[in-house]
């Protein structure tokens, strides 16, 4: 009987291994294939009006978005992925053979999660940090494509945070890589303007960030933009005290409360030129202020 267990759950492992390894030689397919779905679905029956004017929506603002994800795609093998593949190679210590297979790597895409939370976080109280990120809420409205306006500045500045847990858990290669595409995936749909089901999106939210909450992270008002910063997980904004319930109204302005959006050259060049765009507004009670000069 114990020969026969240890059959099965080693025919189980190999087939595990191997549908990573097809998922992982055909990312770019899952993603793009993903990104079409939902922007589809949008096109179908948006949940929240979405402006399609040539300054703020439309065309002109899709393309602006896709444009980001164009080049984080380009550069991504160039300034992120080396970081990544340094940080599995810093071998501090080796993981025993019993620390592998999917138990373990639900755990490190759990522990990946959390590092991605603080980052989020600290992004949005370190004013070198908030330059990068500013990019991203500066964006007019919510679908789909906001999850792609993401500055590769940011990007590279969150794979060197994210090496920390690699390198203390000695995190492999292959589970750093699925994290990721399960993180671009995950980002496409919550960023989402579909209309989903109010039982199946209750039932979801319980696990995953969903778009009803995420949504709530890009209001203009700061005490809703600087909250829910999960990635993947809810859990830890409720452990960590940033979990916000509002609900979204169609009334609600998407964006920066300082300042609207800006042209592509100049959200690519942004954060690195000094420059005071506006003080952010100094609430009542609000001790952190985003001078981003």
């Amino acid at each position: 009987m114990r020969v026969w267990f240890d059959q099965i759950l080693s025919m189980v492992y190999r087939e595990s291994v191997a549908n990573m390894n097809f998922i992982l030689s055909h990312e770019a397919y899952f993603i793009v294939g993903w990104l079409i779905a939902i922007f589809s679905l949008e096109q179908v029956k948006q949940r929240f009006f979405v402006p399609t004017n040539t300054k703020d929506g439309g065309l002109h603002r899709w393309m602006k978005n896709g444009i980001f994800g164009v080049v984080n795609r380009l550069l991504g093998p160039i300034l992120m992925l080396p970081i990544v593949v340094w940080a599995t190679t810093v071998d501090i210590w080796h993981r025993p053979e019993w620390m592998s297979g999917i138990p373990m790597l639900i755990v490190d895409i759990i522990i990946l999660d959390l590092s991605s939370y603080w980052f989020h976080r600290l992004s949005h109280r370190i004013p070198f940090l908030w330059r990068f990120h500013e990019i991203h809420h500066l964006d007019s409205a919510f679908d789909t494509t906001t999850g792609l306006r993401i500055h590769f500045g940011e990007l590279v500045l969150q794979n060197a945070f994210r090496a920390i847990p690699i390198i203390a858990f000695s995190i492999p290669l292959k589970a750093a890589l699925i994290f990721e595409s399960i993180l671009i995936m995950e980002g496409l749909f919550h960023h989402s303007n579909i209309c989903i089901p109010e039982k199946l999106e209750k039932l979801l939210s319980r696990v995953i960030i969903t778009p009803n909450r995420h949504c709530v992270h890009h209001h203009a008002v700061v005490k809703d933009t600087d909250s829910n910063y999960g990635f993947i997980f809810v859990w830890w904004d409720k452990i960590f005290g940033s979990f916000n319930t509002a609900k979204r109204k169609n009334t609600w302005h998407i964006g920066l409360e300082y300042a609207p959006d800006l042209g592509c050259i100049e959200l690519l060049i942004s954060p690195f030129i000094f420059r005071k765009l506006k003080k952010r507004m100094k609430l009542k009670g609000y001790k952190i202020v985003r001078d981003v000069s």
